[in-house]
């Protein structure tokens, strides 16, 4: 294992030239850098310039003084950055991104996933797959290959979507905000909303908000709220959807609508919240055996017959094989969600009108209870501790049941093995 230690003052200029694997890279308060290796693949630093220069050929994980400026020319897998008030300027990230509580951001390119959190500041940015921005407190400029999902941005947004976009953040009277989808954009209207929406639609546009002013053609309107003091523009390839936000945007009753659009990415990020809570215990762990090491050492000197470095070593791979499997089924919550956002909506339409033939059928029989159960089906027990699911008869499960999956996932009310379990028998995997 390859590491490098520097002093630094407070907020030194951190140059990542290139790393060939993963980045993990996190500020912390000593003026200290500090890089290693996850094996014994070369990694090079060096102090110059009056800042730091990092290049490795695989997997690093770096830390350094919160208050660091960041550049970063090429990154070969995913990235994470967490915990840095500097600004930081991005070329390429060749698999996923994941920032956390950073300030002002530039990327030029990620070619995975973008997932962003708290950003201090403008964040502009280019993802070639879903691209997520959520409590950003400047504009946002952006632009996703597939999904996009802003929510809580204090400035301006000018946002481009491959495919379905999501737009649920207060509209300051003086921002403007203009969102373009190549396929549905859903729009939620926050309650006393002074705006005038310009909207364009390849197929519908649908207005479910109280207090609108509509003008226009079914495919062309102008929608106006208050006084229209913020100005819109929302563009889609097929539907368009504008519809009231309740107070609380952790409502389950926001589920209910536009559901296929916000499936993808809220998965994507419930699956990296998972990522993060194994990367946080597994750093404690850490830190609480080379402290435990370096007391032995003490005690007993170069004669305790202990290598501190080795044991350290060893136990940081046998924990990262341990939570490889957890890993893996979050990410592959992650895909399951992301390749059935068109089916969700297919299969609710199915449901509606075979619930319509039933109901029509039970009237004519007089076996509407009977009528309205679906054999093989489980029920949701919801308390205040854990879930649990029952064997049939049940009535048939909802999309809004499939989303509180994932939010009690997130809220760690189960497990991630306990999620698989309750997804497939939402899909009827299970025999």
């Amino acid at each position: 294992m390859s590491q490098f230690v520097f002093d630094t003052d407070a907020s030194p200029i951190i140059t990542v030239e290139r790393v060939g694997g993963d980045l993990r890279l996190s500020g912390w308060e000593q003026n200290q850098f500090h890089a290693e290796s996850t094996d014994d693949d070369p990694l090079h630093a060096e102090q110059r310039n009056g800042g730091v220069f990092l290049a490795a050929d695989a997997d690093c994980t770096v830390h350094v003084p919160q208050r660091s400026t960041l550049k970063i020319a090429q990154v070969g897998g995913d990235a994470k950055i967490k915990h840095l008030e500097g600004g930081i300027e991005i070329k390429f990230v060749g698999g996923d991104l994941v920032l956390r509580q950073i300030g002002p951001t530039t990327i030029e390119r990620v070619g995975g996933d973008l997932n962003a959190k708290k950003i201090a500041g403008p964040l502009v940015a280019t993802a070639g797959g879903d691209a997520s921005a959520r409590g950003v407190s400047g504009d946002v400029t952006l632009k996703a290959g597939a999904d996009l999902y802003l929510r809580d941005v204090s400035g301006s947004v000018k946002a481009n979507a491959g495919s379905d976009a999501v737009l649920s953040t207060p509209l300051a009277p003086d921002k403007v905000y203009e969102v373009r989808a190549g396929s549905d954009l859903l729009c939620r209207v926050p309650p006393g909303t002074s705006a005038t929406f310009t909207v364009k639609a390849g197929s519908d546009i649908s207005v479910d908000a109280l207090g609108a002013k509509i003008e226009g053609s079914p495919r062309q309107r102008t929608v106006t709220f208050g006084e229209g003091r913020a100005q819109v523009s929302l563009n889609a390839g097929s539907d368009v959807s504008l519809t009231m936000a309740v107070s609380d945007p952790e409502s389950m009753a926001e589920f209910g609508a536009g559901i296929g659009i916000e499936y993808g990415p809220m998965a994507a990020e419930f699956a990296s919240e998972i990522g993060a809570q194994i990367e946080a215990q597994m750093a404690d762990l850490e830190k609480d055996i080379r402290e435990k090491l370096a007391k032995i050492d003490l005690q007993f000197g170069e004669h305790s017959g202990i290598d501190a470095e080795k044991i350290a070593r060893r136990t940081r791979e046998a924990a990262e094989r341990a939570t490889e499997a957890p890993r893996h089924k979050a990410e592959a919550i992650r895909r399951k969600a992301e390749a059935k956002i068109e089916a969700v909506e297919r299969r609710a339409e199915r449901m509606a009108d075979r619930a319509e033939r039933q109901a029509g059928h039970a009237n004519h029989t007089g076996h509407g209870d009977r009528a309205r159960r679906k054999t093989g089906a489980f029920t949701f027990k919801f308390d205040a501790g854990r879930a649990s699911f029952a064997p049939p008869p049940v009535a048939a499960v909802s999309d809004e049941e499939r989303m509180a999956v994932l939010k009690m996932l997130e809220q760690g009310k189960i497990t991630v093995g306990e999620a698989e379990k309750l997804l497939a028998a939402l899909e009827g995997e299970i025999k």
